[in-house]
Parts: C-alpha cells; structure tokens; sequence
C-alpha cells in the first residue's frame, strides 16, 4: 500500500534544505513511500529526516532498531490496521498508548488510533521502513507461534 504523506513533511523537508523540490518529486514519484525513496535515493539519510520533522510536530522520534513493543500496546490495535496504516504501537500506560507513525501530521489516522485503540495515542516519529521492517519481525514472530502450537496439536492427534 502506498502511504500518504502530508503536504507539510514536504513543506518542512525543503524549507529546511534537507531535500529540493526536485528530489521530493522523484521520490514521492518512486511509487514506494516517499521518505524511504528520499533515503534509498540518497537524498538524504534517516537521521537527518527525522531530525528535521521531530521537532517541527513536537513529535520525539524512535529508533525502532533499539526498540521492541510491548505486548499490551500490540493487543491495543488490531494487526490488520497497523499493516495497513503502517503504525506500531510500542507502549502502553494505562489511558495512552505510544505509536510509532511516519506521519505525525495526520491528525485523521491519528483520530482513528484513538478511536480503536480506546485510548489518548502519544505519537513517535519513525520512517515508513523502520515501521514496516518492525512490524514484519513482531507480527511474523506471532504467525510462528500459532505455527508451533498447530503443530503441536496436529502432533497429537489420535488415529481410531
């Protein structure tokens, strides 16, 4: 799925000459998630991005190589709307849940979160990558469990 990227991550990209506009087109133009093409693309690298639009959306941002999600915030949004969406939720302390989004500006997703989740949603900054690459590990790590625990009631199973 093709993530939307706000208007405003390009506007403070430019501004701030982490990328040109020319380089923004052909990344937004790549068909991938623009942030990962601006990196893949050599643009720029995840350092810079991050640092250019965490304090502009008053969003810390998240290294999510260094981070592993706790199991009350994964139980917190369905696996299917965080695939989806490409979020990941790391935390939660009772009424919030702290998210991994690549968009901090999306105030809808944003709202939908909250609405799911049933809880205030403390946004971190990751990039669409790091967020997917993320996602695949946890959610595979759960598709192996159910694996281990088909097999192991196929395993027992009784001929008669």
């Amino acid at each position: 799925m093709k993530m939307r990227v706000s208007g405003t991550i390009r506007r403070i990209l430019i501004d701030e000459g982490v990328v040109t506009p020319e380089q923004w087109t052909a990344a937004h133009d790549s068909g991938g998630p623009t942030l990962d093409a601006l990196v893949e693309q050599g643009a720029t690298d995840e350092g810079s991005l991050l640092q250019a639009l965490s304090p502009s959306a008053r969003v810390p941002p998240v290294d999510l190589g260094h981070t592993d999600p706790e199991t009350a915030a994964l139980e917190s949004l369905p696996q299917e709307i965080c695939m989806d969406h490409g979020v990941l939720p790391l935390a939660r302390n009772g009424e919030i849940l702290t998210v991994a989004v690549p968009d901090p500006f999306d105030v809808l997703l944003l709202d939908d979160l909250k609405i799911l989740a049933d809880a205030k949603i403390r946004p971190v900054v990751a990039l669409p990558g790091s967020i997917r690459r993320k996602l695949d590990t946890v959610f595979d790590a759960d598709r192996k469990q159910v694996d281990e625990l088909l097999g192991e009631v196929t395993g027992n199973e009784l001929e008669v």
